[in-house]
């Protein structure tokens, strides 16, 4: 009786808090206002800024073949600093169609990493998605409510209702997919569907 109530006294506090932050660890959502927060930051990771950086530097490479259907490059880099990349996913974006059929969309992004003793910061820079065929690439805002995906309502247009969560997924799966490496040098297998 001891070990249950222990255990309920432990976990009520961490599931009682808000949404986007478990552990004492924020995560990112998207909604009418756009991606929040702006910058998700890690802090208590026991390694300087030097080895979060190469280690970071190594997690790009290991994440082009760890990550489903997604291509990573370096756009650039402020050694020991800040790391910018691209990174691209094969008809990851869906829209449902007036026929109620799926019509999926190439996607890109770009993410700066941004490293101090004990920590490091993403921030999200810019996400788009492929219209057609390679000729046309639009942006969905970040910063703010994207008009593309949500009416002056605030509610989600019918065509675009997975966008929200697919964007939130595609950011959040990133940072652990990160976090696994700077921290305990693994890497992890995701699939993004």
């Amino acid at each position: 009786m001891k070990k249950l109530l222990f255990i309920a006294v432990i976990l009520i506090p961490l599931l009682s808090g808000t949404q986007n932050k478990i552990l004492d660890r924020e995560f990112f959502d998207f909604s009418n206002k756009g991606l929040k927060p702006n910058v998700v930051t890690v802090y208590n990771v026991s390694l300087s800024k030097e080895e979060l950086y190469a280690r970071a530097m190594l997690w790009i490479d290991a994440a082009n073949t760890s990550i489903d259907g997604c291509t990573i490059k370096l756009v650039s880099k402020e050694t020991n600093q800040r790391i910018t990349i691209r990174g691209q996913l094969s008809y990851y974006l869906c829209e449902i169609t007036k026929a109620l059929k799926f019509r999926c969309f190439n996607t890109r992004f770009t993410m700066e990493l941004l490293f101090i003793d004990g920590g490091y910061s993403i921030q999200p820079i810019s996400l788009k998605y492929e219209a057609n065929n390679n000729t046309l690439w639009l942006p969905i805002k970040l910063d703010k409510k994207s008009k593309t995906i949500y009416k002056s309502d605030g509610t989600v247009r019918p065509s675009f209702i997975s966008f929200p969560s697919t964007i939130k997924t595609l950011f959040n799966a990133l940072d652990i997919s990160l976090y696994s490496y700077l921290i305990n040098n693994e890497i992890l297998k995701i699939q993004m569907y």
